[in-house]
């Protein structure tokens, strides 16, 4: 890779650092959907109960003796639903096993008409061992889905007969009851909406902090890689016979910070005229402990109320021009772009 001269930014820095920008904007927004979602819940389960209590008070007894009614109707519904599933995969079972069969067949009839010119070589033989294991396997899968078909159905008919049962045991207390039992129906899929909202923001997020922390791995990647190559190829510096030592001489490194919740130490300006200011700023070691402090955040939890894109978007790592070109050392060869993994783009919501 060449390495940068005077202002050499790499760009892998800036795009990691718009890309934390992006996820950290993506998660407060999401978090805050998540929190609304939640309050969302809470709220309508709480409301949602207290109305079904007065009905339920309203009408007295009732609601509780027609009760396993209710329940054995919503347990024959779902018998019914497997019942249909196990019947489909039985059904697809039986189509497996019959082009099995019809592809020996084929095969054997093929052979037999033109055994006078074919011989049976090893070809066929590999041909029709691989098709009768296709054909064993689709027996076994046929017989085991028939099992399951006839368990569901043997249920479904069982939770039917109860629902009979019930039915004529209860019909006044079923038909006194059944505006409770649709209204708590209706509630159910209100809630079942909002929970299924609520899980979906729930793994928005996690895909989120996940690309987040792939941007501050990416950053760790390009810290080592600079510091490994500033302690191979950049011996510390030494002033020339009878040279006078001028801090605003040397390259000057600055290190802007990329995020608005991080407090980075401010360094001493007292310091700024004396030649160990001057010359001790570093570029890996900076970048290295900023990274470690990123990702000890706990929980990726973030402030909304100040935007990330407010903070420095300047660039992360600039030289003093004015004597990048005047000292060798003043040059910081990075790695290749493949040393870095880019992190899918932030998604909308």
């Amino acid at each position: 890779m060449e390495e940068n001269t005077g202002e050499g930014v790499d760009p892998r820095v800036k795009d990691q650092l718009e890309y934390l920008n992006s996820y950290t904007d993506e998660i407060n927004s999401l978090e805050l959907q998540l929190d609304a979602a939640n309050a969302t819940f809470r709220n309508t389960l709480s409301e949602y109960s207290q109305r079904l209590k007065l009905i339920a008070k309203k009408l007295g007894k009732c609601v509780q003796v027609a009760r396993p009614y209710y329940e054995a109707e919503e347990a024959a519904q779902a018998a019914k639903l497997e019942c249909e599933e196990a019947a489909i995969r039985y059904h697809r079972a039986c189509v497996v096993h019959k082009e099995a069969r019809e592809t020996i067949a084929m095969a054997e009839k093929k052979f037999n008409s033109k055994k006078d010119d074919y011989e049976f070589d090893a070809a066929w033989q590999e041909m029709l061992n691989r098709e009768t294991i296709k054909l064993m396997n689709a027996e076994s899968s046929k017989e085991e889905s028939e099992k399951e078909h006839k368990r569901t159905t043997q249920i479904f008919a069982a939770a039917v007969q109860k629902v009979k049962k019930l039915e004529q045991q209860l019909k006044k207390d079923i038909v006194k009851s059944r505006s409770y039992f649709e209204q708590k129906k209706v509630f159910l899929k209100v809630l079942q909406d909002l929970k299924n909202r609520v899980e979906s923001l729930q793994k928005a997020v996690m895909d989120s902090k996940a690309s987040y922390a792939t941007c501050l791995h990416n950053l760790e990647m390009i810290s080592s890689e600079i510091h490994e190559r500033r302690k191979l190829n950049l011996p510390p510096r030494e002033p020339g016979v009878g040279a006078e030592w001028d801090a605003r001489a040397n390259s000057e490194i600055t290190i802007h910070p990329p995020l608005s919740l991080l407090q980075l130490w401010e360094s001493e300006s007292q310091h700024t005229d004396s030649l160990s200011s001057a010359t001790e700023p570093d570029v890996a070691y900076e970048l290295e402990h900023l990274c470690e402090e990123l990702s000890l955040e706990p929980n990726l939890r973030f402030r909304h109320s100040q935007s990330l894109e407010e903070s420095s978007l300047e660039p992360y790592i600039s030289f003093d021009s004015a004597n990048a070109s005047a000292s060798g050392s003043g040059q910081v060869s990075l790695p290749s772009s493949t040393s870095c993994q880019k992190p899918s783009s932030p998604s909308t919501y």
